[in-house]
């Protein structure tokens, strides 16, 4: 069960990544600003930049938030301790 767990958050890590660098990929194309901000304030940004332009920046943020789910679980399983 341990390497189940550690397989697990090892591929929504990974997930998670490709999701955030794929809404980083939008950010930039609507602008330099955009970017930026998206760096600074990550959490405030996906969602604001959610609501402006929810057709494209759907699937980059499931695929974040749900990868982002699968390493949390993944260490739970593993039992990975998040103090």
């Amino acid at each position: 069960m341990i390497i189940a767990g550690y397989i697990l958050a090892v591929i929504g890590c990974i997930a998670c990544f490709i999701g955030e660098l794929r809404m980083l990929a939008i950010s930039y194309r609507r602008g330099f600003g955009w970017l930026l901000f998206c760096l600074l304030l990550a959490p405030l940004c996906w969602l604001l930049l959610l609501l402006v332009d929810f057709k494209t920046t759907a699937g980059p943020f499931a695929l974040a938030f749900l990868g982002l789910l699968a390493a949390g679980f993944g260490g739970a399983m593993a039992g990975i301790k998040f103090d």
